[in-house]
């Protein structure tokens, strides 16, 4: 059987995300279609537009079989623990195929990557401290060091964020599952960081959420269960729906409180207190904050980690090597439902359908996460979101 495994946030679910899944299965001939997909926070740091089950519903509509949790851990999250989280869910599961959109899009090139950066590792790492010492952030000075190597054009560009992406998937396959085959589907008619549509039918997600922002119409850009999906929910979700939230937590928080929270730099944290009291909004505050070591994205998830309380003790605790400690079930059709009651019987880590008291360490963290999603919200539709997501059984779509 060959299981199809992609990764994905569907932030929200567009025609991009239509032709990727599509193109995987043909690749692949998948006989299940398994997504693993984002929570309630976001890889660069920002709360997801649509709640989970939503987006869930928005996939299996569109052809996925089911749709698992990448968990808050991984989630939220430089690209390669993101990506290794994704591979230990792909080995729990048994996906046989990996497949991501890229800039490049041509996996064996990526394979040559690898093994190219594997056999140059001193000199990049030097390079990469290099670039670190002179005020870099982490992800330019990968970028850099990339560069200074002098790495053949036929490899992929690792200056693309999906490529970056790519890189790291295949690496953590490479280092954590090798039998996993991957693939890639080259990106069609938008780029990732493109903030207008180019094209007629095809629009990064960034622009669509932009455009929802704005309050514009992107019906053209999305399938119908997309559009159908959206046209039921009573708010959409911006970082800036949380300012208020994220400004008492900075504030009121002791220099000790705000220095334990996961991923914080020395220092980053008074600044990061003095200037909130100089902000009017979330979007000046991170301009405020951003330095050439601290980027907007590096930020925007040190934001998400204290608006959910995450410390660096409870990180490394919940910590197990690059694994996930638990599979949840967000929804599934039938052939996923069927599936899953295969894959089961070799799942080595506690397998979640519905809430239970009982929780692993990073399925607590996730908890979390999810009550803080749901802060802005007035009470009473609070308390619902909190029903729905720990009281109710996976989405069923047949």
């Amino acid at each position: 059987m060959n299981v199809l495994g992609v990764v994905v946030e569907y932030n929200p679910f567009h025609n991009g995300h239509l032709y990727h899944l599509e193109q995987a299965v043909t690749q692949s001939k998948a006989d299940v279609t398994v997504c693993i997909m984002s929570g309630p926070f976001l890889q660069r740091g920002e709360p997801a537009l649509v709640p989970k089950r939503e987006r869930a519903e928005m996939a299996i509509s569109s052809g996925a079989d089911l749709v698992i949790e990448l968990p808050y851990m991984f989630a939220c999250q430089h690209a390669d623990i993101f990506a290794a989280g994704a591979v230990s869910i792909c080995r729990e599961l048994g996906v046989t195929d990996l497949n991501f959109g890229s800039e490049h899009g041509e996996s064996a090139s990526f394979r040559k990557l690898v093994d190219f950066l594997f056999t140059h590792r001193g000199h990049f790492d030097e390079r990469v401290r290099f670039h670190i010492q002179g005020g870099c952030s982490y992800a330019k000075a990968n970028e850099l060091a990339y560069r200074d190597l002098e790495t053949p054009d036929s490899l992929p560009d690792l200056s693309q964020p999906n490529n970056i992406l790519g890189f790291h998937y295949t690496k953590a396959a490479a280092q954590a599952y090798p039998s996993l085959r991957i693939d890639t589907v080259k990106r069609k008619g938008a780029s990732y960081h493109d903030i207008t549509p180019q094209h007629s039918s095809i629009a990064s997600a960034t622009s669509l959420r932009q455009m929802l922002q704005r309050g514009e119409d992107i019906s053209s850009f999305i399938p119908e269960a997309s559009r159908h999906i959206l046209a039921q929910l009573p708010r959409m979700r911006f970082w800036e729906d949380y300012f208020s939230i994220l400004q008492a937590k900075v504030i009121t928080a002791s220099d000790t409180e705000l220095a334990s929270h996961y991923d914080m730099s020395e220092g980053l944290h008074n600044r990061m207190k003095r200037l909130m009291k100089e902000a009017a909004a979330f979007e000046q505050w991170l301009h405020l904050v951003k330095t050439k070591r601290y980027t907007l994205t590096r930020l925007q998830r040190n934001a998400v980690h204290i608006l959910t309380g995450l410390t660096k003790d409870e990180a490394s605790a919940a910590s197990d090597g690059h694994n996930v400690d638990h599979i949840r079930v967000l929804g599934m059709n039938e052939q996923g439902r069927f599936y899953l009651n295969e894959a089961k019987k070799h799942i080595s880590v506690p397998l979640y359908t519905k809430m239970s008291s009982k929780k692993t360490p990073q399925l607590a963290i996730g908890e979390r996460a999810d009550n803080a999603y749901a802060l802005l919200l007035p009470p009473t539709e609070r308390q619902k979101e909190w029903r729905k997501d720990y009281d109710l059984p996976p989405l069923l779509l047949f």
